[in-house]
């Protein structure tokens, strides 16, 4: 009887000690995964710290050759050996240059491709929408309208949506009162009764994406790439302006191409200031288009930057084709870009990510080949 009662307790005794191994297994394989997943965290940190840290020098070079070289060099002359493309798309995302260019930012780390989206002819949203009579036409609610419709051109049977209650919106999220918008009068959205509860913001937006949050938004069927190209909250650093003055839109004729020439034209459509503007859109853009220089700008003896002027050589040569522009429409025309948003891809080992800038230029004069000053409005990693 004793022999039986001792193996009983060796096996309880085994059963204990497998038990306690197990327990203490799992454990260490809990501690080894937990420590694994704390190296593989802390790794995954010290790139995207360094991924930072390369946008910001990688801005800072790209910076350094557009203060010394101009703009108008790095994206439009033969001059430095990488190929260029105008009007390019990535994914849905379009731009109006794409620049294939390779360059080392250290040790196992690329600066690679650089694609730009000249902004100065996006409609600004930083602004409220007034709806003013302009010789018996809405302004800017119309040019809103116009620009709707153009992005959703290429939709089948598309029904463009009545924009009032989205600027309405916009209007009472952006003003500094707590009353309802005054120029459309259709009162505030009832953002208390939203799945996601918000509060009217009283002030200006910190970033584009905000307006997203307008319930009236999704009635506009914009897509986050067609948000990107045709609109933006950065305004134009135009001295002596006044922060309750009106917008301001203008095309880069130096660097837009015809097709982003022509859009913006017909944006102008229904607005009798800007009529002969609207009917030469296209014979004007083409005509803009084809009579730039590509290379050193001595045509017009001035710098590349300006080879387009408000000045007399511009003026001649609309004179000489019988296009009369008036002052307003005049004034869409600009020889220098402004705003720009940038993006670039970067590779540190075999990791990468695309970094996208926001900047804003300003020129001592019309006539600079460089700017004065690059200010980085915003610099993500995506």
């Amino acid at each position: 009887m004793g022999q039986p009662m001792k193996q009983r307790q060796r096996g309880i005794a085994l059963l204990m000690t497998l038990s306690v191994l197990v327990v203490l297994t799992a454990a260490l394989m809990t501690s080894i995964e937990e420590r694994v997943k704390e190296v593989q965290f802390v790794e995954a940190s010290r790139i995207d710290f360094e991924m930072r840290l390369q946008a910001r020098s990688s801005f800072r070079a790209l910076s350094t050759v557009i203060t010394q070289q101009g703009l108008w060099v790095l994206l439009q002359s033969d001059l430095l050996p990488y190929h260029k493309q105008a009007n390019c798309y990535m994914g849905k995302q379009f731009f109006s240059y794409c620049l294939d260019l390779t360059l080392p930012l250290g040790p196992n780390a690329y600066f690679v491709g650089l694609r730009v989206l000249l902004l100065d002819s996006a409609f600004p949203l930083q602004y409220q929408i007034r709806a003013k009579k302009e010789s018996g036409k809405k302004k800017r609610d119309l040019l809103f309208a116009n620009l709707l419709e153009q992005i959703h051109a290429q939709e089948v049977d598309f029904i463009p949506p009545d924009s009032a209650p989205f600027l309405s919106a916009l209007n009472d999220f952006i003003d500094m009162d707590s009353f309802i918008d005054k120029q459309f009068f259709l009162g505030p959205e009832n953002y208390y009764n939203q799945a996601i509860p918000f509060e009217v913001k009283n002030r200006q937006w910190d970033r584009l994406s905000e307006v997203k949050i307008l319930p009236s938004y999704k009635d506009l069927r914009i897509n986050p790439a067609q948000l990107r190209r045709n609109f933006r909250i950065a305004s134009l650093p135009k001295e002596g302006s006044r922060n309750d003055a009106e917008p301001i839109e203008a095309i880069n004729i130096n660097l837009a191409s015809q097709q982003e020439m022509t859009q913006f034209f017909a944006r102008y459509k229904g607005l009798q200031d800007y009529a002969t503007l609207y009917g030469n859109r296209q014979r004007l853009a083409e005509l803009l288009s084809a009579n730039r220089s590509r290379i050193t700008g001595e045509r017009f003896k001035i710098s590349p930057e300006a080879l387009f002027t408000h000045g007399s050589s511009l003026a001649n040569l609309l004179t000489d084709e019988g296009i009369d522009l008036n002052p307003k429409e005049q004034g869409l025309l600009t020889s220098q870009t402004e705003l720009a948003l940038f993006e670039w891809g970067l590779k540190i080992k075999n990791r990468g990510k695309r970094a996208r800038a926001l900047v804003r230029f300003t020129w001592n004069t019309k006539w600079s080949k460089a700017p004065k000053k690059i200010e980085l409005l915003e610099l993500s990693l995506i």
